[in-house]
């Protein structure tokens, strides 16, 4: 999952209730859990972004206008990271006889050697890398590089063939895509790269393709 740049939303989700009822929902915790997970976005393959927790199915009517409202702030704000979290229980279910907002993460972050916050600061460093490497060594002479791996025409082609693939199937999902849609596309290419794929000029593919890219023929 991606967060967003949104800011103010537990305002924005009382300003939404109507004004009789709004005291009722002017929590702590609350607020600290809208605010936590509230920007959580997920990227579609047209780069379009859906919420976690906002898509208005099923929502009383009590809430809708604050959930449409609370919608359309997170969707219009850019993607600013891959969320990562190693907690089973997002927010605090309850104290005492009262009820708050609360989630289950569907994706329990477990690693040996890094924490949930070393994951995400390495997400956020691959970002510019990735978006660099997509400029510099564009569609076509990636697609070559992979036809001349496959072809089995390198030594040690192994060591380059996986990531190849990788960054020709990023070309392919982002042709279509401009905008912020295609920086959208980008981040989520972010959250699910295999460790060290996006750093492409760093990596073996970066020197198979700078060649090609000053102009040399393969």
């Amino acid at each position: 999952m991606l967060v967003t740049a949104a800011e103010g939303l537990f305002d924005i989700y009382l300003d939404g209730i109507s004004a009789g009822r709004r005291q009722n929902y002017r929590c702590g915790c609350c607020r600290r859990f809208v605010e936590s997970y509230g920007t959580l976005v997920r990227v579609g393959v047209d780069g379009r972004l859906t919420t976690v927790l906002w898509e208005p199915e099923d929502v009383p009517s009590l809430f809708s206008n604050a959930v449409a409202a609370v919608r359309r702030q997170v969707v219009a704000s850019p993607v600013s990271g891959v969320f990562i979290s190693g907690d089973a229980v997002w927010g605090n279910p309850t104290t005492g006889s009262w009820a708050h907002l609360h989630g289950y993460n569907p994706a329990v972050f477990q690693h040996l050697l890094m924490t949930p916050y070393q994951m995400t600061a390495e997400k956020a460093e691959d970002y510019k890398p990735l978006r660099r490497g997509l400029a510099e060594f564009h569609h076509e002479i990636v697609k070559q590089a992979v036809r001349l791996l496959d072809a089995d025409a390198l030594y040690r082609r192994e060591k380059t063939l996986g990531v190849a693939r990788w960054l020709h199937g990023r070309h392919d999902a982002l042709a279509p895509l401009s905008g912020d849609r295609k920086d959208n596309a980008i981040w989520k290419a972010v959250a699910s790269a295999p460790p060290g794929f996006c750093h492409v000029r760093s990596t073996m593919i970066g020197t198979l393709l700078e060649d090609p890219a000053g102009g040399m023929s393969f």
